[in-house]
């Protein structure tokens, strides 16, 4: 889709193979310069079937697109906040994504301040997407040790770990097995202002002498 983080996976997959059997495009049309650099990035990539769909949802006719398509798996970047509803899909059609976060422990898009505030680390999942939010089958787990200068709160460190754990997933794809996810009690899903303000704190204080420069 039309967004940095698809732009940050294209990367990703082209600097593995430049061969591609099958894109899918979902433009939204809001976001041109977006847009402009996914399809540049679209045009070097060899791939024998490219489609574009001028909508921001995965359901209707995209899905319909994609259950006449012979392959198995798809790589899957969506819009934030779009869920994939379609049982038919996700039954017939591996959904690969990729969730930072440790599941079944943190779930949501804040998990970054909780498993930082509790482990000071900061996680990325391979899961096979399924019809509940993060509950799919684990594919890949990484963890990551942040260093001063990354800035483990923004949507951008966000997608470089996520393009990173993709880059492992596809280099060792046949040899990796999907394990259902274990049942929690305790369980991380948005993070209230306070808990934000108590990881940036933390961070901040561990990093002290790097963040006086910025």
């Amino acid at each position: 889709c039309n967004t940095e983080r698809s732009l940050e996976y294209l990367k990703t997959v082209y600097l593995i193979n430049k061969n591609i059997e099958t894109l899918i495009y979902l433009d939204d049309k809001k976001n041109s310069l977006t847009s402009k650099n996914v399809k540049k990035k679209i045009k070097k990539i060899s791939c024998k079937k490219i489609k574009t769909f001028y909508s921001k949802s995965i359901n209707k006719n995209v899905s319909k697109y994609i259950l006449k398509l012979r392959e198995k798996n798809f790589i899957f970047s969506n819009y934030p906040g779009e869920i994939v509803r379609d049982r038919k899909l996700l039954k017939n059609k591996n959904l690969i994504h990729f969730h930072t976060g440790k599941l079944p422990y943190y779930r949501g898009s804040t998990t970054n301040f909780y498993s930082y505030l509790k482990e000071t680390k900061i996680y990325c999942d391979c899961l096979i997407l399924n019809l509940n939010i993060d509950d799919g089958r684990i594919l890949f787990q990484k963890n990551f040790i942040p260093i001063t200068k990354d800035k483990i709160f923004s949507n951008k460190y966000n997608d470089k770990i996520r393009a990173i754990t993709l880059k492992l997933v596809l280099k060792n794809f046949l040899n990796l097995n999907s394990k259902k996810q274990s049942n929690k009690k305790h369980m991380y899903y948005i993070a209230h202002p306070i808990i934000r303000a108590l990881a940036l704190k933390k961070y901040m204080i561990k990093n002290k002498k790097f963040c006086r420069k910025i």
